[in-house]
């Protein structure tokens, strides 16, 4: 009877344990998650392209969708031409990581990646730059 009797007060401390155990470990995850919602996540997208060109609209309704669609969570900063990194060290500082994301074009990275340059090979693509920009969304 001795081991029965302990044997059912150690099944009642292991039960409170757990519980208390889950409690404690549900209430810090909702602190995490709370911290979380506080704290947006912050990117920075540089452009090679000069404020006012196609591509930075196209940036900008994009960083402008990022931050609707995850309800204010991600934020992306849009910096023009030479804010961040010259045109041509753009690729460096994405790689780096003083860059998170980078619009460019092909040109501006042949020096790193020769095959860059297949968007102006694209035989037939296009018939003239209307066209081009008609398929853009």
């Amino acid at each position: 009877m001795c081991k029965a009797r302990r044997m059912m007060q150690m099944m009642q401390w292991s039960g409170a344990v757990l519980s208390l155990g889950l409690f404690l470990c549900m209430g810090g995850l909702q602190g995490v998650a709370a911290a979380a919602e506080k704290a947006p996540i912050h990117w920075r997208l540089q452009s090679v392209f000069p404020a006012t060109s196609l591509a930075n609209t196209l940036a900008k309704n994009f960083c402008d969708d990022v931050k609707k669609r995850t309800n204010g969570r991600v934020e992306v900063e849009l910096f023009y031409a030479g804010a961040l990194a010259k045109p041509l060290e753009t690729f460096d500082a994405v790689a780096a990581g003083s860059v998170d994301l980078a619009v460019s074009g092909g040109v501006y990275h042949t020096r790193k990646v020769p095959e860059a340059l297949f968007e102006f090979g694209l035989s037939y693509s296009f018939q003239n730059q209307d066209q081009a920009y008609g398929a853009l969304p």
